[in-house]
């Protein structure tokens, strides 16, 4: 498992790990709490197989992505928004 770590443009890093087929359909997935983006390999064999490619993110304040003060759950979606790639 590869962690890639992207800036946001508020300057926080985002972890993220990819699993399943890299050629596959992006399918990003928001582990619960608390939990990190390592959840994501419990999907590698079923993914690949299938033709997905899986995106975890760390959610913010979660594993290697910086802690987000005052965040909100719609917050979330504007992070994955930025990661290059999708």
């Amino acid at each position: 498992m590869k962690t890639e770590h992207h800036t946001l443009a508020d300057g926080r890093p985002l972890a993220y790990s990819e699993f399943g087929d890299p050629t596959g359909i992006p399918v990003f997935h928001a582990h619960g709490g608390p939990d990190s983006r390592i959840e994501g390999r419990i999907f590698d064999k079923a993914a690949q197989a299938r033709g997905y490619r899986f995106i975890v993110t760390d959610r913010p304040g979660m594993g290697e992505s910086t802690y987000l003060e005052g965040r909100r759950l719609l917050d979330y979606p504007q992070d994955i928004a930025e990661l290059p790639r999708y």
